[in-house]
């Protein structure tokens, strides 16, 4: 909340960052890309979705099923569950550098992994398992197919769902941070801006209300359309749809990083690095729900 008398927004400043430019504090070079073709996202880390932020990152496989999916590093298979819903078809593998690499809505498995599936599955007389299992019974190497894509579970259509958590905390961590190459060079836009009343008295161009605008820009600098001043008196708090292109795909994505600055000084700012499944709820209170239950447009406040 800004707790200013009077305040006259000329100009909206936001700065954007891709993953892949942030001062990583995570290894780069020690795991390989889980597909062996160009990664095209279909959606980023930490993105919004109806009732969550988006775990992993979402990697296309052409719109088909069957691509070979690899084991990003040496370890050994320590999950694997298979659910009409959810991730579907998904395994997890173990690395002895401390972190847990996730594959999900997979087709089928790999042989010694759809054999340990199909034991447990005619054991248990169901379809849906949920298999924790030890070290050496199922160990991978770095660049070994233990998979092939698919389109199961709680899935809109082909691609691999990925994840890399770390093994001590459960904390799910950007996968961009280890290095794996995404062609972005196209920054993100503003779609709208919102301005919130935090008092009584506060009047947002003369109204006691939230007050919604369009905008105007492009790269790092933003402004209300045609130059509009808005003119705010008494203490309020800003609101900003926004989403992320890459290149080569049509996707709106969600943003790595929000800054929001006033006269230089960043007051607030918001990073997609790493969280726990414990806070992927707060996406609720993370933005302007009940404009999202309204128009269908999330503003992040």
């Amino acid at each position: 909340m800004l707790n200013i008398k009077t305040f006259f927004i000329v100009i909206f400043l936001l700065l954007f960052f891709h993953a892949g430019f942030a001062q990583a504090t995570y290894p780069t070079s020690i795991f390989r890309s889980p597909v062996d073709f160009p990664i095209q996202l279909s959606g980023t880390f930490a993105e919004l979705r109806d009732d969550h932020f988006h775990s992993g990152i979402d990697i296309k496989t052409g719109g088909v099923s069957g691509k070979p999916i690899y084991s990003i590093g040496e370890g050994y298979v320590s999950r694997v569950k298979v659910s009409p819903y959810g991730f579907g078809n998904a395994i997890y593998v173990t690395h002895p550098e401390g972190f847990v690499s996730v594959y999900a809505h997979l087709d089928h498995f790999s042989d010694a992994v759809q054999s340990v599936v199909f034991r447990e599955q005619y054991k248990r007389k169901r379809f849906a398992v949920d298999l924790p299992l030890r070290p050496g019974l199922i160990e991978v190497k770095k660049g070994e197919v233990i998979a092939r894509s698919g389109n199961s579970g709680s899935s809109a259509g082909p691609h691999l769902h990925f994840e890399i958590r770390d093994l001590e905390t459960q904390r799910i961590i950007n996968p961009l941070h280890f290095g794996f190459p995404v062609k972005d060079f196209i920054r993100p836009k503003i779609c709208g801006l919102m301005v919130y009343p935090e008092s009584n008295e506060t009047t947002i161009d003369g109204k006691a209300e939230p007050v919604s605008y369009s905008v105007e820009g492009w790269g790092l600098v933003y402004r209300p359309q045609n130059y509009h001043r808005i003119n705010v008196s008494g203490p309020f708090s800003l609101g900003i749809c926004t989403y992320d292109l890459l290149n080569d795909t049509p996707n709106k994505n969600g943003v790595y990083r929000l800054e929001l600055l006033v006269n230089g000084d960043r007051i607030w700012q918001w990073t997609a690095d790493n969280f726990s499944f414990s806070e992927t709820g707060y996406i609720n209170s993370f933005i302007d729900y009940s404009t999202y239950r309204e128009q269908n447009r999330r503003y992040i406040r």
